[in-house]
């Protein structure tokens, strides 16, 4: 029986696919919509003659094992980790095709067990079915929050979305440790891209259950520290959204107090600003994103967005602090709202400290 199934826009930009000819690029969308819940499907001639090539009569049952064999003998030679690559097995004297990697680009929400036999080879992360309920242990686990931007989307379950922090197109799985809760902006934003290459910055890296913390990144949110009443406290950072204060500075200051310190600084005085940036980074790359947000929202005046914070990521891992507190002045001086601005200035002073 067919089922409405999922085709991504990568299936026609693929330049595997594009091996097949046109009849095998219908047969194969034909095996897709034909599947069960599990991607097996008989592979008898006859069964692929009536299901999907019910009204061409120039196909007879010769003509449709002929395609397919064809089909399957150039899809042998593509590479193993192409989610639309199918295979064909035996199995008690009759013939099947299955897809190895089905979810990766298939996700029934009420799967039923296959009543076809399983291919002889197992699965490769990808056996695991993406469901509702793995869907919503992973919110769970991050409490609703956006892993890239802290958005914080309890409230508005419209923007939750999941992303495959490893593409499965790229070789990622379904397993919890390769999944995170993301906003749809930025599940839009890094595409079908790692986050190093969409230049995007993971608050806290996924794990297989609750208990594991990275301890490079923040800890989950924790209410009990009060934002600052900026667009912090709109939950539209990720440090209003992060439990701030169990993050330690240098020897053994909270972070919550180093903000606090902050606001009594004049953080104008670019070696000021510079000590604080190191400081910052002596700790982690996320506090370091943290005290450049609120120098941008606070001193520089600028509109944070999730794409700032992620500009913000970039800035820290490439240029020094002291770059860094400068290019943020000179911001302020020339009254720049732009991150665009900073970005500009960072890289022409980068340049010139080379010469």
């Amino acid at each position: 029986m067919a089922r409405k199934r999922m085709i991504d826009p990568s299936f026609w930009e693929d330049e595997e696919v594009a091996t097949l000819t046109r009849d095998e690029r219908l047969l194969l969308l034909g095996c897709i919509q034909f599947s069960d819940d599990e991607g097996r499907i008989r592979a008898h001639p006859s069964y692929l003659k009536s299901s999907i090539f019910m009204y061409d009569d120039e196909l007879d049952l010769e003509a449709t094992a002929s395609l397919a064999s064809s089909m399957i003998s150039k899809m042998d030679q593509w590479n193993e980790n192409n989610p639309w690559r199918c295979i064909r097995y035996d199995n008690n004297k009759l013939q099947y095709l299955a897809f190895p990697l089905w979810f990766a680009h298939q996700a029934p929400t009420h799967p039923q067990p296959s009543q076809l036999p399983p291919p002889p080879t197992g699965g490769t992360g990808l056996d695991i079915p993406f469901t509702d309920k793995l869907r919503q242990e992973v919110y769970e686990r991050d409490d609703y929050t956006c892993q890239y931007c802290g958005t914080e989307m309890s409230g508005n379950p419209r923007q939750l979305s999941i992303d495959h922090v490893i593409p499965l197109t790229r070789g990622g799985s379904h397993h919890r440790s390769n999944l995170v809760t993301a906003c749809k902006s930025c599940n839009l934003k890094k595409r079908n891209r790692t986050p190093e290459e969409a230049g995007m910055c993971l608050i806290q890296k996924p794990t297989e259950d609750n208990d594991e913390v990275n301890p490079d990144v923040n800890p989950k949110v924790n209410h009990d520290v009060k934002p600052m009443q900026t667009q912090y406290s709109l939950g539209q950072s990720s440090l209003g959204q992060s439990s701030i204060g169990k993050v330690s500075i240098g020897n053994g200051v909270p972070f919550s107090q180093l903000l606090t310190d902050l606001k009594k600084t004049d953080l104008t005085d670019p070696t000021v600003l510079q000590g604080a940036l190191t400081k910052a980074g002596e700790s982690s790359e996320k506090v370091a994103v943290e005290v450049v947000l609120h120098v941008w929202e606070n001193i520089v005046g600028g509109k944070y967005t999730a794409e700032v914070f992620n500009d913000a990521a970039h800035a820290v891992r490439t240029y020094p602090p002291g770059i860094l507190a400068q290019g943020l002045l000179k911001a302020k001086r020339y009254n720049a709202k732009k991150w665009s601005y900073i970005e500009k200035c960072l890289q022409e002073m980068l340049e010139a400290s080379h010469k």
